[in-house]
């Protein structure tokens, strides 16, 4: 049932009267995320997240099944959100988790606007972000959908949590490529400009960290879908100084980058390197004396920080030209991964606008989750 037809269970008592749902949190196309008060806690209030699935025939309850078994398998991990128990009324089944008051990491970005210049804290968050992955993959759970919506943070952004696991496989070789968010799909998962059965889900994991990680430096996406027909992206195929170009970051994390975005899916840098090689570097962001010599698109994204309010999505950049193009042939070296088609490199400057962070939802998945981080002091 679409969520349009869902009722609102504001009000409603379940697992045996001990939760009752008191606000609704978010929604998503297939159900609703709740706080739920403990009525039984004995020390103040305690809440919980439920998150409320309507189960409308076997393919949805299968899916769901799947959501539960994945959360379930990571939950015991200090920035992955805690999953408690599930219970099933009805026509229903209630997912309870730890509840989160702080808010997703893309607030953090947007709103609170806490990581740009400030290294140490990106470094943090970011680390973070990677164990939880890392974790999960360690048991064979590849989570499909990771984004700054699906990151729960702390009220200061200091300490992070990996949620919604409702389009997460065990499968580290994945032939259905519908599921994900648009802007964090490597391509070998968008399956256009690439021919194969099937594509890593390990691998595009990386790939989507990357997005996060120039999500939370600079506001940013850095294109809008990793095709060759985004003009964003096409630019970066042909210049590896992309991101020097327009976004207010070091030499170090441009290298690191070129390494996640690594075409080849085999070749991509790993989550122990990168977590090692992020850890390693000392400045993410340009100084003030580095500003004054970057290019313009540089400046002004640095500008839009120093701005009372981030800048509106349809702010436009300088343009900015193509240059030389890239040697592609090395692809052809891997053969899972074949280049059907590659555009020729415009020769007029185009206009270049990396995409300014907004709200996105998956194209396939269960509930999109509005949580932040777990109080650990609350009893199963």
């Amino acid at each position: 049932m679409p969520f349009s037809r869902v009722p609102h269970l504001v009000g409603r008592s379940i697992a045996n009267g001990r939760l009752i749902l008191v606000d609704l949190l978010g929604s998503g196309n297939y159900g609703q995320v709740y706080k739920a008060l403990d009525v039984e806690a004995i020390n103040n209030f305690a809440y919980f997240a439920v998150k409320c699935i309507e189960v409308d025939g076997s393919k949805r309850a299968t899916a769901v099944s799947k959501e539960i078994v994945s959360h379930a398998t990571v939950s015991r991990h200090p920035n992955i959100v805690t999953y408690r128990s599930t219970w099933v009324e009805e026509d229903y089944i209630f997912m309870v988790m730890d509840y989160c008051p702080g808010g997703e990491l893309h607030n953090a970005i947007r709103e609170k606007n806490v990581f740009y210049r400030n290294d140490s804290l990106v470094k943090q968050v970011f680390l973070q972000v990677i164990d939880a992955v890392q974790h999960c993959h360690a048991n064979q759970i590849f989570h499909r959908d990771i984004k700054p919506e699906n990151i729960l943070c702390s009220e200061d952004g200091t300490q992070v949590f990996l949620a919604d696991f409702g389009l997460a496989t065990c499968e580290d070789d994945y032939a259905f490529r519908g599921a994900g968010t648009l802007p964090y799909k490597s391509p070998e998962c968008l399956g256009e400009d690439f021919k194969s059965p099937t594509y890593s889900t390990r691998s595009s994991d990386v790939w989507a960290l990357g997005v996060v990680l120039i999500n939370m430096m600079v506001g940013r996406n850095p294109w809008l879908s990793a095709k060759v027909s985004d003009p964003c992206f096409n630019y970066f195929l042909c210049n590896p100084d992309y991101f020097l170009k327009i976004f207010p970051i070091t030499s170090a994390v441009n290298q690191v980058m070129l390494r996640i975005f690594d075409l080849r899916s085999s070749k991509r840098i790993t989550l122990p390197e990168l977590r090692a090689e992020i850890s390693k570097i000392d400045r993410l962001f340009l100084t003030d004396d580095e500003l004054i010599e970057a290019p313009s698109r540089v400046k002004d994204v640095h500008q839009s920080f120093c701005t009372s309010t981030m800048p509106h999505p349809s702010t436009r950049a300088a343009p900015i030209g193509l240059g030389l193009g890239i040697d592609f042939s090395f692809l052809l070296q891997e053969s899972s991964r074949i280049i059907q088609h590659l555009p020729p490199v415009p020769r007029k400057e185009p206009m270049i606008q990396p995409p300014i962070l907004t709200r996105s939802r998956a194209t396939v998945g269960a509930l999109h989750l509005v949580l932040s981080p777990p109080d650990r002091s609350l009893s199963s």
